[in-house]
């Protein structure tokens, strides 16, 4: 080669490792850049919620008015943390999470709400990270991540501190789902490990995240492209296909984890009363109300009105109407099935919404709500996927609406954020919050009993004891009613307070909490013996 081949050769490398180096910085910069927006855009949204108090809808039982938790963490509440049920799960992550907030911050609502707020905003940056790294498209995966993190439904995980079981589980397994793809990229065991362990966290801070396992055979179908059956132009080969005896073997751990939180979940709900099982409403009522929760979802995800903390449950629904949504949900899911070879991840995102929606459905019936925007938290980001890639690939077949899609898109985000930053309000205190849904929905008995609640605990007592009675009238059997006046009437009127307490017995025989305080108002009226069965009683419960 001549001297002056080997100058130019020289010179190309010279020219291309700057480029090269230029064009690695300026993707991480991107993506580092997306990543803030998204964080921040979370925090300035929900920064009003850092002056928000406590809900008095199982806030105090978890964190308020637990004596273990507000002792913060140490030795003892460590081990508590994992050996009990807190609010009818056993969710130990979260309550140590709670623990440190009181060791470092004390009891005080503030920290909590801003920990939640920073826990979502890691999460809608780690769903970035994770759609764009897939997919290697930027648009659509910070379409994803940007609805996740502002679309209204998602307030009730982040500003009510009770939920931190949301957004903490949320991030594990956000992060475990990351693991897992760089897992598939070179099968490194380190990150597979890394991506088991993200999955036991998860399911320690909440066991919904039970259908991680599904979600991972979606990813590897698509995006990923893992096995060929589902192979097309459309999916992103960067992992190497396997055979179907290597995905299935992946999965056991996981798919181990999760049945032992759901085994462990059922018996939480189960021992806590909770839990209706399939014995207290018509399995026809079940089926009807799963079927119409799917199509309420979808309606909430796309014109999101209306919401609540509580939606009453609701029987007797016309026929006509289950089979219209029967009929709806079948004809979206059959087209998704004939587009699976040209548009895969409109299968993926539609059963990603379906599958993560199967525990809170409502076949297992778990409280006496229809449906809870909590709910959505994990499903709506599949469907965000199915929705928004479709349109990318219509986009990407006309050029000249690409500029028209995004800023609808980000019309749809605006949207989102006005509607966010309105009802976020709401949750200033319980009873601004069950102020806004006995508006919606003014003849329920729950929704009074809680505004009685908000009511004792701002020194009310004549109202509070106005809703309670308003509580009873519309529901008879209405647990929290009849328990929280009694508390209210045991310091003054024992006597009155009593046969509430046995009604709260009645309607759950299994509440270590309806014995105990039963035992405490027998022993203010001086029956001694009864009292001290009641506490044995309290006590064989809760061991149980």
């Amino acid at each position: 080669m001549s001297s002056r081949s080997s100058e130019s050769v020289l010179a190309a490398k010279e020219t291309v490792r700057p480029n090269a180096r230029f064009a690695v910085w300026h993707v991480f910069t991107v993506d580092a850049l997306l990543c803030a927006i998204l964080f921040l855009s979370v925090v300035a949204l929900y920064w009003p919620a850092r002056s928000f108090s406590w809900i008095a809808f199982d806030d105090p039982e978890v964190v308020f008015f637990n004596p273990h938790t507000l002792r913060g963490l140490n030795w003892h509440t460590f081990r508590w943390a994992f050996r009990s049920y807190t609010g009818a799960l056993w969710q130990p992550l979260t309550m140590l999470s709670f623990l440190l907030d009181v060791r470092l911050f004390g009891p005080s609502p503030g920290p909590m709400h801003l920990e939640n707020v920073l826990l979502h905003g890691l999460s809608a940056a780690g769903w970035y990270v994770l759609w764009k790294g897939m997919t290697r498209q930027t648009i659509p995966a910070f379409f994803v991540a940007a609805y996740f993190a502002v679309h209204p439904a998602h307030i009730e995980s982040v500003a009510w501190i009770t939920e931190r079981k949301d957004v903490l589980s949320m991030l594990m397994l956000v992060i475990s789902l990351i693991c897992y793809w760089r897992y598939t990229l070179e099968y490194s065991w380190g990150a597979y490990v890394a991506s088991v362990i993200f999955c036991a966290l998860a399911l320690l801070s909440k066991p919904m995240m039970v259908t991680l396992p599904v979600l991972l055979v979606l990813m590897d179908l698509w995006p990923l492209g893992r096995t060929r059956w589902w192979h097309n132009a459309s999916v992103i080969d960067q992992a190497p296909a396997v055979g179907l005896l290597r995905l299935i073997f992946e999965k056991i751990p996981f798919a181990a984890l999760a049945l032992g939180a759901s085994i462990v979940a059922l018996l939480s709900q189960s021992s806590a009363g909770a839990m209706a099982g399939l014995g207290g409403r018509p399995i026809s009522d079940r089926i009807a109300t799963a079927i119409l929760g799917y199509v309420r979802y979808l309606g909430t995800a796309f014109w999101p009105r209306n919401l609540s903390i509580f939606y009453p449950y609701q029987s007797n629904m016309p026929a006509a109407t289950v089979f219209a949504a029967a009929l709806l949900l079948g004809l979206i899911t059959a087209f998704a099935v004939r587009l699976r070879k040209r548009q895969p991840y409109l299968l993926a995102g539609w059963i990603w919404y379906l599958v993560t929606l199967v525990p809170v459905i409502g076949i297992v019936q778990v409280g006496s709500q229809s449906m809870a925007d909590r709910y959505t938290y994990l499903p709506f980001v599949g469907l965000s996927v199915a929705i928004i890639w479709t349109v990318t690939n219509f986009v990407n077949r006309r050029s000249y609406s690409g500029m028209i899609a995004i800023l609808a898109g980000s019309a749809g985000l605006v949207g989102c954020i006005i509607v966010s930053r309105i009802y976020l309000s709401c949750w200033a205190n319980t009873l601004t919050l069950f102020g806004e849904a006995a508006n919606l929905y003014p003849s329920d008995a729950t929704i009074e009993a809680e505004l009685g609640e908000g009511y004792r605990f701002a020194n009310r007592p004549d109202q509070a004891i106005e809703h309670y009675d308003r509580s009873l009238q519309l529901n008879p059997n209405q647990f929290t009613a009849h328990t929280n006046l009694a508390n209210l009437l045991l310091p003054y009127f024992p006597e009155m307070a009593l046969p509430h307490y046995r009604e709260a017995i009645r309607i759950i025989p299994a509440s270590s909490k309806a014995h105990y305080n039963y035992a405490l108002c027998l022993e203010k009226l001086k029956q001694n013996d009864a009292a001290q069965a009641e506490f044995a009683k309290a006590k064989q419960l809760k061991r149980d």
